[in-house]
């Protein structure tokens, strides 16, 4: 058998210059985004001033275009857009970073008409300008002093309107980088274009929702945390509206800057809204919506408990959240924590709390959740006689939608399971409950 040929630089350098270049000239014919990121390569051997020219006309291009990106080219406009981020990033950013960073803000600029023209539901094009953006952190760092201290002026003048939510993300990849002085005077500057804007309500409109305003905060945010000003940041976020506000990521914050004390007043804060849901095995046996965040702020709190001392509180916090939610996570938080051989009796706490409970479904999701560790691959659920009560199941139905056909379809008056002749059967749920107190067991042994 032939040996395989690796594809690195070594083995395409012996190719020799005249075939790789006959090779360059057949994939251009077949890529247009190939052939102008070759053209740029091109250019920039006659210097910053060549390249940044060939960019400059694709940038205008794409700031006239106004047509719709039909779906069939819509994977030809992406990598266009992805070459031209290259050539930017690649050709010119070494020879004159400045420049560089003046045409990724301009290519970013263009966000809002490109969206207009083209469905991007998969957000292959929302990546290639988040792209641009992370690029732009690297090219600041090989900028000269005075280059950056301009820089918030070259930002502003080109993204300081827009209202997608580019302009944070822009402060936020270059603030780090960014001169102290540049960071004040830039930070005073935001300040005095927010106390410009409308507060309040007014006419019935609420502009406490405005998101100019709210991506000022967010850019001041940003600065205020390049300069480790967490009290800055704190106040920034109490200025936006309630429902807003992000408590668990100022708790955390708190926390791991040691002040223990004001991060449990945060996570404890409420918002007078929050967002909620309802997974399928709580709407199939009738739930009620739950807090989408509760789970995260139970286990944020616990740790600050911890930290603080008090372990007994955190692992009652733990306990009664299991108890609510019959989330598995929140359940190895705990029994992890236990102390030697104390696991085995909690274990059988939870799951008679998860076996006395009516729901068909949540059972089922506890106990696959249970069996699929998430730090190793997932198995498959372990096979059951009294589980084989139906025909097998088309492959495309889910293993917890699998498991309680199988289980609970049908009930006696009693609520017990019966047999498709007739005959009772122990509820299977009940005789895997051993099988899944073994594995989370196992595991926090291994933990411990």
């Amino acid at each position: 058998m032939a040996k395989k040929t690796t594809f690195n630089l070594e083995n395409l350098s012996a190719l020799g210059v005249e075939r790789l270049a006959r090779l360059v000239v057949d994939a251009s014919a077949r890529d247009a985004g190939f052939k102008k990121y070759v053209a740029a390569a091109l250019a920039s051997a006659n210097g910053p001033e060549a390249i940044g020219a060939l960019i400059d006309q694709r940038l205008d291009a794409l700031e006239r275009a106004r047509s719709f990106v039909e779906w069939d080219r819509a994977r030809t406009f992406a990598s266009d857009l992805s070459m031209t981020v290259h050539a930017i990033v690649d050709e010119l950013g070494p020879a004159e970073p400045a420049l560089a960073i003046e045409r990724l803000l301009r290519f970013i600029a263009t966000h809002s008409g490109v969206f207009e023209r083209i469905d991007d539901s998969q957000g292959r094009v929302q990546d290639i300008y988040e792209t641009a953006v992370d690029a732009l952190g690297l090219l600041v760092t090989a900028m000269s002093e005075s280059e950056r201290l301009r820089l918030p002026d070259v930002i502003m003048a080109k993204l300081g309107e827009e209202t997608h939510g580019y302009l944070p993300m822009v402060v936020s990849a270059v603030a780090q980088s960014l001169p102290p002085e540049a960071l004040v005077r830039w930070d005073s500057e935001l300040g005095a274009k927010q106390a410009r804007r409308p507060t309040g309500k007014r006419e019935n409109v609420d502009w406490t929702f405005d998101p100019r305003s709210f991506a000022v905060i967010a850019c001041r945010q940003a600065i205020a945390e390049a300069r480790s000003d967490l009290d800055g940041f704190v106040a920034l976020e109490q200025m936006k509206h309630p429902n807003l506000q992000n408590a668990s990521d100022i708790a955390e914050r708190m926390l791991a800057s040691g002040r223990t004390r004001e991060a449990l007043e945060w996570v404890r804060r409420a918002a007078p809204h929050r967002r909620g849901f309802v997974s399928n095995a709580e709407l199939s046996d009738g739930g009620q919506m739950q807090d989408l965040t509760s789970i995260q702020r139970v286990s944020l709190e616990a740790r600050i408990l911890e930290t603080l001392g008090d372990r007994r509180a955190a692992q009652a916090l733990r306990w009664a959240s299991f108890e609510a939610t019959l989330d598995i996570g929140i359940l190895r938080e705990h029994v992890v924590r236990l102390e030697d051989f104390a696991e085995f009796e909690v274990l059988d706490r939870a799951f008679d709390h998860v076996s006395g409970r009516t729901g068909v479904r949540a059972i089922a999701g506890v106990l696959l959740r249970a069996r699929n560790r998430p730090h190793r691959p997932k198995r498959k659920f372990p096979h059951h006689p009294l589980m084989d009560l139906n025909p097998p199941r088309a492959p495309r139905r889910t293993r917890e939608a699998d498991v309680v056909d199988r289980v609970g379809n049908r009930h006696s008056r009693e609520g017990e399971p019966i047999h498709h002749d007739g005959s009772r059967r122990p509820n299977p749920c009940e005789s895997m409950i051993p099988r899944q107190r073994r594995a989370l067991c196992t595991e926090q042994r291994a933990g411990g």
